[in-house]
């Protein structure tokens, strides 16, 4: 079942962030992989170029160092194996839900890249769904108990970091772009096409080797911005605003980027809404 999540803004677009600096799950894995394998082969070199200790004491401590680093290298290898073992089952799993909710994406050659658990603020009815989003090369995607949506990237217009503001019951949470970089965030707010705005927040997900939530959060902001960025070419965009803006100094950079002219530019396929139906 397909829900309408996305509020309505007629509020100027904000301007993109920067590019987003940092690993993914696969990435940190890579970088543990490589600098074992590089620690590997300077031990090994050291050992055949040691010269072998003339006192039996030293040769004793020698043996007992050795032991000990090839007792610490075979745990590494075991610490390897179960990340790797993780991040395959992660990956099987959340193909086979993007199988079981999207067949026609699987069909079309869709992979499930990442998923991230979070809650999704429906401007419909008012009230968060809980349930899971999904990142494909083409899509976001979020799955609840409640509905499913989808989002084209090539429908986003800006992806923000945002505040999650709490309010007093019955009004709804409000939710703000992020005012400084160095304020703590919770959220991410999607703009898109056709003056349609996603709120998702409380986002969890299985970090590798860590348990900070704000490893959780950056890490998920750097998958959809990456994706964003490979559909939609955000620099070549930014830099067409600000060719306008050098030829109309009314424009507000920074917020009026998208508004109106991004928006008549991207590629919109009006058959295939960023909201698309599913059962």
């Amino acid at each position: 079942m397909t829900v309408l999540s996305y509020c309505d803004h007629t509020d100027l677009v904000p301007y993109p962030l920067p590019l987003e600096q940092g690993e993914t799950e696969e990435e940190e894995y890579q970088k543990m992989l490589k600098d074992t394998e590089e620690r590997r082969k300077d031990r090994a070199y050291e050992e055949s170029t040691r010269e072998v200790p003339k006192e039996i004491t030293e040769r004793l401590s020698t043996l007992a160092r050795d032991a000990i680093t090839k007792t610490q290298d075979a745990i590494g290898e075991l610490e390897l194996a179960a990340i790797r073992k993780k991040l395959n089952k992660d990956a099987n799993d959340r193909q086979a839900r993007l199988e079981e909710l999207w067949p026609a994406l699987v069909q079309d050659g869709e992979l499930a890249l990442a998923a991230y658990s979070a809650n999704s603020w429906n401007g419909r009815s008012h009230k968060t769904m809980p349930g899971k989003i999904i990142l494909t090369s083409k899509h976001l995607l979020f799955a609840s108990d409640e509905g499913n949506f989808m989002i084209s990237w090539k429908d986003v217009l800006s992806i923000q970091k945002a505040i999650e503001l709490p309010s007093y019951p019955p009004h709804d949470p409000h939710f703000l772009p992020l005012p400084a970089p160095d304020l703590q965030w919770g959220a991410l707010m999607v703009y898109c096409a056709r003056g349609r705005l996603y709120h998702f927040h409380k986002i969890r997900g299985g970090p590798l080797l860590r348990t900070n939530h704000t490893i959780t959060l950056d890490r998920c902001f750097l998958h959809c911005d990456r994706l964003w960025r490979s559909v939609v070419s955000v620099t070549k965009l930014v830099d067409e605003r600000s060719d306008y803006a050098k030829k109309n100094p009314a424009f507000d950079y920074t917020y009026e980027w998208s508004q109106p002219i991004l928006q008549q530019e991207l590629p919109v396929n009006p058959d295939s809404p960023d909201m698309t139906l599913s059962s």
